[in-house]
């Protein structure tokens, strides 16, 4: 999670799937009669949903160029293949505004993705630190990392930690907690973290290895 290599990811599941997305595609559009079409666009949005719902929910990446761009391809792909099932199904009618949507559409969902960020604070409040599935537990654990990382330059990120650190030193029953026991070492470390950030780290490498 510390890494800043931009490819660094939880999960390749978009990479796999993507891959047979594209085979499952191909061959539809080689074999397939014309008169089954519909096929091939319920294929299409289908295949969308799925590469949406890994990209936008689960957000695979650390880093968030990489996962700014691939919410802003994945959407733009669905915004894409929805309305070309709309005029599938309307390919009967005298409807030919398909175009024109996508190209209204598209500085909506430019703006929308580039300025959106999605809050994770609740989890920093969570009663226990019970997570319901894995997924929100990476959220989580990636959340803190972030704010560590940026402390020392985004004033909010310092006070969501501080708060953060001191609710966890006031909840936490293990008596060997890293945020509880106290070092001796020099106020930076090697790693250019400060002895509470460190301690962060370790509780978040804990609570990954302990999962659930």
């Amino acid at each position: 999670m510390l890494t800043q290599d931009a490819t660094a990811r939880q999960h390749s599941i978009g990479d796999v799937f993507f891959i047979l997305y594209k085979i499952a595609l191909q061959l539809t559009f080689t074999f397939l009669p014309d008169s089954y079409q519909w096929i091939l666009v319920l294929l299409l949005i289908s295949g969308a949903m799925v590469l949406w719902y890994i990209y936008n929910i689960q957000e695979p990446y650390y880093q968030k160029t990489p996962t700014v761009f691939f919410k802003l391809i994945t959407t733009l792909y669905l915004w894409t293949c929805g309305l070309l099932t709309l005029s599938k199904a309307l390919e009967s009618t005298n409807f030919n505004g398909g175009l024109i949507a996508w190209l209204i559409g598209f500085p909506f969902i430019w703006i929308l993705i580039t300025t959106s960020n999605k809050s994770r604070i609740g989890s920093l409040v969570q009663k226990n630190q019970r997570f319901r599935t894995s997924q929100e537990l990476m959220d989580h654990l990636r959340f803190v990392i972030q704010l560590v990382d940026k402390q020392k330059t985004d004033r909010n990120a310092y006070i969501l930690l501080t708060g953060y650190v001191e609710r966890h030193k006031d909840t936490c029953e293990e008596e060997d907690c890293p945020l509880k026991v106290r070092r001796k070492r020099k106020n930076e470390t090697s790693f250019g973290y400060d002895e509470t950030s460190l301690g962060l780290i370790l509780v978040v490498d804990r609570m990954y290895r302990a999962g659930l």
